[in-house]
């Protein structure tokens, strides 16, 4: 998702932030993505919960109004027009609330964005969601399993010679939960099984156990 709006609050990611508390934020028709799977905005009772979850420059999360009345006069537009980056944002935000404990909502973001990244054959994304399934994994006690997908994980970004990179210090944490509760020794034999096991097996593994049971 793209902002269409050039403003000097860009330059500065917390006037921005306030900006867009303040004027909201217009959505393109193309945002609505309903028909391919995507979730309906949502009010509370309250009235207050029609943001849109963005990273700003600099890393900044902000929750941006979009359904409020103001939001329609709002400077600030977004349109659709990035599946790669949906796919990175679904990911990250996966992440996020894994960190917070939040294990099902998770879940439902990952599997969104591995589902995407396949269909783009965004190997980078399908790498990184394969750790955050590693760690969905460790979180509810199946560290071999955590393991083997870890090792699946690494073994693409070796492939496409790309280095963990921010999600490095998740990893090593997630190495260490494993080795604290496996050993060392075990944790590197199941991480190359993981590496040698089938790819699309491994994916469409880890596709499965993301979605909820009726």
């Amino acid at each position: 998702m793209t902002s269409t709006a050039v403003l000097p609050s860009a330059a500065n990611p917390a006037w921005l932030k306030l900006d867009l508390y303040c004027k909201g934020l217009r959505l393109d028709d193309s945002c609505f993505v309903e028909q391919d799977g995507g979730r309906k905005i949502l009010r509370t009772r309250a009235g207050l919960g029609s943001g849109l979850e963005l990273i700003l420059p600099g890393g900044l999360w902000t929750n941006v109004p979009v359904m409020e009345h103001f939001a329609k006069s709002s400077p600030y537009s977004l349109a659709y027009s990035d599946r790669d980056g949906l796919s990175i944002s679904l990911h990250n935000l996966g992440r996020t609330e894994i960190k917070r404990g939040r294990t099902e909502v998770a879940a439902s973001l990952l599997a969104e964005s591995i589902e995407l990244a396949l269909a783009l054959g965004y190997r980078e994304v399908i790498a990184n969601c394969l750790q955050g399934c590693a760690e969905l994994a460790a979180a509810a006690g199946d560290l071999e399993r955590a393991a083997r997908l870890s090792g699946t994980s690494l073994t693409i970004f070796d492939e496409i010679g790309i280095r963990l990179g921010e999600t490095e210090d998740d990893y090593l944490a997630l190495r260490a939960t494993l080795v604290a509760g496996l050993g060392e020794l075990r944790v590197d034999e199941l991480e190359a099984e993981g590496r040698t096991a089938p790819r699309d097996e491994a994916v469409a593994a880890a596709q499965v156990r993301l979605v909820p049971e009726p």
